[in-house]
């Protein structure tokens, strides 16, 4: 009951992070079509809706019995018993995801944009597809692993953190170089206010002679 309980929770942040993430590469990224992000968050907010009218949650009708497993060395648990009625509307909204980043990715590669933004969405790729396998296999009890998908953040950290450190880069770079123009206009200002003066010396010396 109680794994039912925190399982039911589980679906807010799930909602909050996919809706986060077709508004990322949308922002972020630049691409994407809006009628499949719609669609995304449309699907994810039916299945938080089915989730909140469910019970124990969307993802199963009753919980039988919670398996143990060995994960990295620590024990847990995960849940045997019959899928949810609108568990298919939560694995449509995952795989319209997949197909949304999929396509941002290819768009991208179309664009020719091989830059850290093309590794990010790649990642993103990567982490959507994955996390909603495992989510899939469990929740249909295909294979008893739990659904773990913090893992799977480490290579879009990792293609984040690459992008900031060029843009870093970059911005060092273009301060040095206004840094180094900076003191050339300096010096030529003062180039120009000594052959200013020059000047006036000379038209002033010109005409007490004449």
């Amino acid at each position: 009951s109680e794994f039912g309980v925190r399982l039911w929770w589980y679906h807010w942040p799930v909602w909050s992070g996919v809706v986060a993430l077709v508004f990322f590469v949308w922002r972020h990224l630049r691409v994407g079509r809006l009628w499949l992000g719609w669609t995304v968050i449309g699907l994810r907010t039916l299945t938080l809706l089915a989730n909140a009218a469910a019970d124990p949650n969307v993802n199963y009708r009753e919980i039988t019995e919670l398996v143990p497993a060995t994960l990295f060395g620590d024990s847990v648990a995960v849940a045997v018993g019959r899928p949810g009625v609108a568990l298919p509307l939560a694995h449509l909204s995952l795989l319209a995801m997949i197909a949304f980043v999929a396509d941002a990715t290819l768009m991208l590669w179309r664009q020719r944009r091989r830059d850290a933004s093309l590794l990010l969405a790649t990642c993103l790729l990567v982490f959507v597809s994955t996390a909603s396998a495992v989510a899939m296999v469990s929740f249909w009890g295909l294979v008893h692993i739990p659904p773990v998908v913090t893992l799977l953040f480490v290579p879009i950290v990792v293609a984040m953190g690459a992008e900031l450190s060029r843009e870093l880069a970059r911005a060092a770079a273009l301060t040095e170089e206004l840094v180094g123009k900076d003191r050339e206009l300096r010096e030529s200002r003062r180039r120009l206010v000594r052959l200013t003066k020059r000047s006036r010396d000379s038209v002033a010396l010109c005409s007490w002679i004449a």
